[in-house]
C-alpha cells in the first residue's frame, strides 16, 4: 500500500596572481604553493531514524504490491499512489465518554469550563492513510477478487453474444459504482475514484469524519498521471453514521451500484453474540436493524448483476479459558439461505484465501517488526462473494 538523491560536485578554482617585478627588484622567490588538506567526511546521517512520510510508505508498498496484482485496472490502481495527496497535519479535540471530535474552532467555541474534557491530538499524515488499521493496500487483495468476477461476468456476455463481436474491456473497474462499507482509510477510495470510479464509503469513527470532510478529500477526484481516459474525474463521496437505520446515511447513498465491499467489519464474531462465552458488548457491531433488512438493503442500492462482497482477515480464536475476541470470527454473519432469501446468487461462501492474502501480507511485511503476525498459525482469511439476480 510508495528517492533518489542527486550529489551536485563543483570544483573551486584558485588563481594565483602576483605583482608585475619592478625594475632591479631582486628575483622573485618561489612562491609557496597551498596544500591541499583532505576534506572533511560529511556528518552521517541515521536514516533508520528517520521518519518516513505515508506517502514514502505508500509508495514502496506499492513498489511491493505491482507483482501480486492482475489486470490493466489493478495495476493502475497500485501506480496511482504517486498521486495521492500529501495532507496537512491536522489538530482535533477528543472526549472519550461521550465520544466526541471536535475541529479547533468548535473546540475553542465551547465555554472555557467544557474545553478541560477534551484533549488536543495532531493527526498526521501517517494517521490520515493508515489511521489504527495498518496499510490501505491490502484492500487490493479484496479488489482483486471483485475486478476477476466483474471479468469472468463481461467474458460470459461476450460468450453469450458472440454475434455482435464485442471483446470484454481490460477496464474493469473504470466508470464503476463502488460503496465500501467500514472503510477504515480513504486512500483505496481515492485510488479508485482517480482511475475513473464513482466512489462511496459509509463509516462510523468521528475522527476520519474530521478528517476526511474535506473539499479536496472528497468530491471530485482528478485523474492519476498515468489515466488517459477522457470522460472526466472520478468521485467520492462519504458518509458518517449508522447504515442503513439513519434516515439521513440512508438517503445519502445512491443506488445502482456495481459492488458492495465491506472488509473486517462484516464478520460474524463483531454481528452475532456467543451464546457460549462471555464476551464485551463495547467490542460487538450494531448493524442497528435485523440482518435480513440489511440485506434487502445492500440488495436495494445495487444494480442487477452486481456484487456484495465481505471479506475478513482474523486471527486463530483464543481459547475457551480466555476472553472472547469478536474480531477473531470471520465468517459471514449471513447464512447462505439468508443471502439467497434476499435475491443473491452465492458464488462463494466462506471461502478460504488465506494462500493468497498471505502473499499481500509477506509483502506488506506482516510477518516483521515488533507487531510481527504469524501468517501460518495466527491467520485465518475468508471470503463471502455473492451477485444480485
Amino acid at each position: 500500500m510508495r528517492r533518489i538523491a542527486s550529489l551536485a560536485f563543483t570544483s573551486l578554482a584558485i588563481t594565483l596572481c602576483s605583482a608585475p617585478a619592478l625594475a632591479q627588484a631582486p628575483a622573485a622567490q618561489p612562491v609557496a604553493q597551498p596544500v591541499a588538506q583532505p576534506a572533511a567526511d560529511p556528518p552521517r546521517v541515521d536514516r533508520s531514524q528517520r521518519v518516513r512520510s505515508a506517502l514514502e510508505i505508500l509508495r514502496r508498498e506499492a513498489s511491493k504490491m505491482q507483482p501480486l496484482v492482475q489486470g490493466e485496472d489493478m495495476r493502475r490502481l497500485v501506480l496511482a499512489t504517486s498521486w495521492l495527496p500529501m495532507p496537512d497535519p491536522i489538530t482535533l479535540y477528543v472526549r472519550s465518554e461521550p465520544r466526541t471530535v471536535l475541529s479547533a474552532d468548535e473546540h475553542a467555541a465551547l465555554p472555557e469550563a467544557e474545553r478541560a474534557a477534551f484533549a488536543e491530538r495532531t493527526f498526521d499524515s501517517n494517521y490520515f492513510y493508515f489511521t489504527r488499521y495498518g496499510s490501505p493496500l491490502a484492500n487490493l487483495r479484496p479488489l482483486q477478487i471483485a475486478h476477476d468476477a466483474f471479468a469472468a461476468q463481461a467474458q460470459r456476455e461476450a460468450d453469450a453474444n458472440p454475434q455482435e463481436g464485442r471483446k470484454p474491456t481490460p477496464n474493469q473497474f473504470r466508470s464503476k459504482s463502488i460503496l465500501d462499507f467500514g472503510f477504515g482509510s480513504v486512500a483505496h477510495l481515492r485510488l479508485l475514484a482517480s482511475i475513473g470510479c464513482f466512489v462511496q464509503g459509509i463509516e462510523v469513527d468521528p475522527i476520519l469524519e474530521k478528517l476526511y470532510q474535506r473539499d479536496t478529500i472528497v468530491g471530485e477526484v482528478p485523474p492519476s498521471g498515468i489515466d488517459d481516459r477522457k470522460p472526466g474525474p472520478g468521485f467520492l463521496n462519504l458518509s458518517f453514521g449508522s447504515w442503513p437505520s439513519d434516515p439521513k446515511v440512508r438517503e445519502q447513498v445512491q443506488g445502482d451500484l456495481d459492488l458492495f465491499v465491506s472488509k473486517n467489519t462484516l464478520k460474524r464474531g463483531y454481528i452475532i453474540p456467543p451464546t457460549d462465552r462471555e464476551y464485551d458488548p463495547k467490542r460487538m457491531i450494531n448493524l442497528g436493524v435485523p440482518r435480513e433488512e440489511f440485506l434487502r438493503e445492500v440488495a436495494r442500492v445495487l444494480k442487477p448483476n452486481g456484487l456484495f462482497l465481505i471479506y475478513n482477515i482474523s486471527p486463530a480464536q483464543s481459547p475457551p479459558d480466555k476472553p472472547y475476541i469478536p474480531w477473531a470470527d470471520g465468517r459471514s454473519p449471513f447464512e447462505r439461505e439468508m443471502l439467497e432469501a434476499a435475491g443473491f446468487e452465492v458464488l462463494a461462501f466462506d471461502q478460504d484465501d488465506a494462500p493468497k492474502m498471505r502473499e499481500f501480507a509477506q509483502a506488506l511485511g506482516w510477518h516483521e517488526g515488533e507487531n510481527a503476525m504469524d501468517l501460518e498459525k495466527d491467520f485465518v482469511v475468508l471470503y463471502t462473494l455473492a451477485r444480485k439476480r
